[in-house]
């Protein structure tokens, strides 16, 4: 459903929500390395069933293999970015 709100209203909420992921990106990141250990000491503490270590082990692989992904598809953007620009620069657009 679309809003048939005034540009400068949806440009706010735009704005307002990119405000928003931001912070809450930034609290994930501040957590990231709690949550790593985390899952390390569920993975290694031998009194957790198995069910448990197996879980925390499957979430670290999964996140790294996003991550990878994130990572790889960052830098093809910017390559992608990069030659665009070049092309513009010579096109003089």
């Amino acid at each position: 459903m679309r809003c048939d709100c005034p540009a400068a209203f949806t440009t706010a909420l735009h704005a307002a929500e990119a405000d928003a992921l931001a912070a809450v990106s930034r609290r994930l990141v501040r957590l990231a390395d709690t949550a790593a250990t985390t899952l390390e000491a569920a993975m290694h503490d031998e009194a957790a069933p198995i069910a448990t270590r197996v879980r925390a082990a499957d979430a670290v692989l999964s996140r790294l293999l996003q991550l990878r992904e994130l990572v790889v598809l960052e830098s093809r953007v910017a390559e992608l970015e990069a030659r665009y620009a070049a092309d513009a620069g010579r096109e003089g657009r």
